[in-house]
């Protein structure tokens, strides 16, 4: 248990952990100042500011989800610290440790600026949707009924997206030793298959961004963004329990 709690509070109590909220945020606000305070540019509703603000921030996501902790492991590794950690306890456990904790300081990291930019721009804009907008994508029927828990399942998604893109990292730095490529892998991954998907039609609602922002797909579905996600969590952790299972020592 000590192990944890001190492995808990570097990942939230990091540095890394505050740049990342700090850029995000950030960024988002940048949405508010597109919109043009203090009336936002299309029939004052909440949704426009907050969406320009959340496809800003969707550019750099991947890297908000892997840069607080992701990459420690490695690390640890290039140091020699994974040695000592190694005479005080069983490297399995300790990987698991990492994993749920990068897991969780991922999720937290990429929702909270989400969370706290509705908060804003809901706290400033009427909570209305005129339905004379067409929005797709996933989750999009819920807008003319009820913009703000439309919102909050975002919140949500952003979450899981973050745990799952946090994992993706995670699982790089178990085989690659050179931080930036942890921290880059994931967001060249997530605009490539971007950029691939976009030119094929019948792949489009596969989109990566679509996962974060499931608007962005007009064809995208619960099915399709929780799918995707589910699939690179799975092979993620495949990757994970491949290398503690080989007991290889690095």
């Amino acid at each position: 248990m000590a192990v944890f709690r001190q492995e808990l509070s570097r990942a939230f109590l990091g540095k890394n952990f505050f740049l990342a909220l700090f850029v995000a945020i950030a960024l988002c606000s940048v949405g508010i100042m597109m919109a043009g305070l203090p009336r936002p540019i299309v029939a004052e509703q909440a949704y426009f500011p907050w969406v320009f603000g959340l496809e800003i921030y969707s550019f750099v996501v991947p890297i908000i989800c892997v840069w607080p902790f992701a990459d420690t492991y490695a690390m640890e590794r290039n140091s020699g610290y994974l040695n000592f950690v190694r005479m005080r306890m069983e490297h399995r456990t300790y990987v698991r440790i990492k994993l749920l904790i990068n897991a969780l300081v991922g999720g937290v990291v990429t929702c909270v600026p989400t969370l706290v930019f509705t908060i804003v721009t809901l706290s400033i804009y009427p909570k209305t949707f005129d339905v004379d907008n067409q929005i797709g994508g996933a989750f999009s029927s819920l807008l003319p009924e009820n913009v703000v828990l439309y919102m909050f399942v975002y919140v949500f998604l952003h979450f899981v997206f973050g745990v799952v893109y946090a994992t993706f990292g995670f699982g790089l730095s178990l085989y690659i030793r050179k931080r930036y490529l942890i921290l880059t892998i994931p967001f060249i991954f997530y605009h490539v298959f971007n950029f691939v998907f976009a030119q094929i039609d019948m792949l489009s609602a596969l989109k990566p961004p679509s996962t974060f922002l499931p608007h962005t797909a007009n064809y995208s579905t619960w099915w399709t963004v929780f799918g995707e996600l589910l699939i690179i969590f799975m092979v993620s952790l495949v990757f994970v329990w491949k290398k503690v299972s080989s007991h290889e020592v690095e």
